[in-house]
């Protein structure tokens, strides 16, 4: 690949320009980079090629898509805002030798299994992987049902087994955004605040004259036919000219409202991955342990229960009066005491002597709350400063870290958001998610690493495994599915 093609690539992944010509503000923005080169020097940094034509970069492109680098442009929506549901299955397909094999012989089952596969859309993407479970799928319906009939009809028509549908409790990053040859992504476009005022629609420079106002944001989805009809155009792969929405006729107009809304996530350059120079690629997935690493007066290391504003151990068996062990801050009533005492809780309101503040604190007539949200007592105290977000605004797209975890991570109250929140970090991620485990797989936190060899996936992984044991009090259990086999790789045809 060119340094011209790799300079397009970095810009077009995440910002195709929503403009008549875009080609021609690709050239603009390069030659904008190049009269900038003196000063690139100075950090380091390449300069971009000088005075690039806009034939000559649609060219490029055209090289790139021919290539298998690209495999389309267009646009990436949420299925979310679109009224549909995604989920990863996990399943079991009888492995051969003979799988996918030149030599003559009949089909085997992963064969059967694949081909079953390719002839239904609402499966966007299949991969053998290196675990028991050897098949993951990824469907998008709209509701469970559609999804399980679809699940159903597989294993009745292949021998695909033992399938686990899950969905994705939360979300800590989604990108694909490959940039440059020893950083497949760059995770800093994608952080996003806690209003959601900040995101990949911010990365598409021609698109900034569409501002995104709270009352756009707050409008209910409301598609119309036209508003169908252009999504499922732009799902396509733009046509192969200078003027591709000219040709498509779609308005770039009407596009950029569906970055903003967050209808779509961004429009660019989706790659084949392994042809763009990331042919090592794994999912690895972690089963976090509810106690963490701190440490005490002597500097020792201790295992903790994190509830917020009180740190009992783990290891104190007590329950509250739900019969939930939440430590020896909510521990049983073992004396209690009557509500005619005067005693009242940390926000001044009479519970009797048995909910005095959290030191010893013990009764329900407390209007204490624990991290539920259930009342409890004051012995779990609101949590008043929340140490972790979910970015709802945002398609759940992060979870955004505050107040003292922002500071030091290790104090977050959620040892799986934390995990996230470091793996998002990672620049070799791509996606990061939290799912329900299963039988036989007690992993709920899943990372998609891309590398260029495999002692760079060795190592990134290696790196992960670091960073999380410093979470908690003993190594982390953990399992790595090396992608064996892509069967299929679609996107998903909204409004087919």
């Amino acid at each position: 690949m060119s340094e011209l093609e790799q300079q397009i690539l970095d810009l077009i992944q995440d910002a195709f320009p929503l403009v008549e010509r875009p080609y021609l503000r690709l050239a603009e923005m390069l030659n904008e980079l190049a009269s900038n080169c003196d000063s690139a020097k100075v950090v380091g940094e390449k300069c971009a090629n000088p005075v690039v034509s806009e034939q000559a970069v649609f060219e490029a492109v055209e090289r790139l898509r021919a290539s298998g680098v690209i495999r389309r442009i267009g646009g990436v929506y949420d299925s979310k805002k679109l009224g549909f549901i995604s989920r990863l299955c996990a399943g079991k397909v009888p492995a051969s030798s003979l799988d996918f094999s030149a030599e003559p012989h009949a089909l085997t089952s992963m064969e059967k299994f694949a081909a079953a596969v390719k002839e239904v859309p609402a499966i966007t993407h299949n991969y053998i992987r290196s675990h028991e479970y050897n098949v993951w799928f990824t469907v998008i319906a709209q509701n469970e049902n559609e999804i399980q009939t679809i699940v159903d009809k597989l294993c009745d028509a292949t021998d695909l087994h033992d399938v686990h549908v899950m969905s994705a409790t939360r979300k800590f990053k989604i990108n694909t955004v490959m940039k440059g040859a020893s950083a497949p992504v760059d995770s800093k476009q994608w952080l996003v605040n806690r209003d959601g005022d900040e995101g990949e629609t911010e990365r598409h420079s021609d698109n900034r004259r569409l501002e995104e106002s709270s009352e756009l944001r707050k409008t209910a989805v409301v598609l119309s036919e036209s508003d169908k009809l252009r999504i499922r155009t732009a799902c396509e792969d733009i046509p192969h000219s200078l003027t591709p929405f000219k040709d498509w006729d779609v308005s770039c107009d009407k596009l950029r409202e569906d970055l903003a809304s967050k209808r779509m996530r961004r429009f660019g350059a989706i790659l084949r991955h392994q042809n763009a120079g990331f042919a090592f690629n794994a999912m690895v997935c972690f089963n976090i342990d509810e106690r963490r690493k701190t440490t005490n007066a002597s500097g020792e290391y201790r295992d903790q229960a994190c509830l917020g504003m009180i740190e009992p151990s783990i290891w104190d068996l007590s329950k509250d009066e739900r019969g939930e062990r939440c430590g020896a801050a909510c521990r049983p009533i073992a004396e209690p005491n009557s509500l005619a005492s005067k005693g009242k809780d940390e926000r001044g309101e009479r519970c009797g002597a048995a909910c005095r503040p959290i030191a010893e604190p013990n009764s329900l007539a407390s209007k204490g709350k624990d991290k539920r949200g259930e009342r409890c007592g004051a012995a779990i105290a609101p949590v008043v400063n929340k140490q972790w977000l979910v970015n709802r605004d945002s398609d759940e797209r992060h979870v955004i870290l505050s107040g003292e975890a922002a500071k030091d991570p290790v104090k977050s109250c959620d040892l799986i958001a934390q995990a996230g929140s470091l793996l998002a970090s990672n620049s070799h991620i791509s996606h990061c998610y939290e799912r329900p485990s299963f039988d036989g797989f007690p992993y709920k936190v899943y990372a998609m690493m891309h590398a260029n060899s495999a002692e760079q996936l060795d190592q990134i992984i290696a790196d992960c495994v670091n960073s999380l044991n410093e979470l908690q009090s003993h190594p982390v259990d953990y399992v790595v599915l090396h992608s064996v086999r892509e069967l299929k790789k679609t996107s998903f045809k909204f409004f087919a």
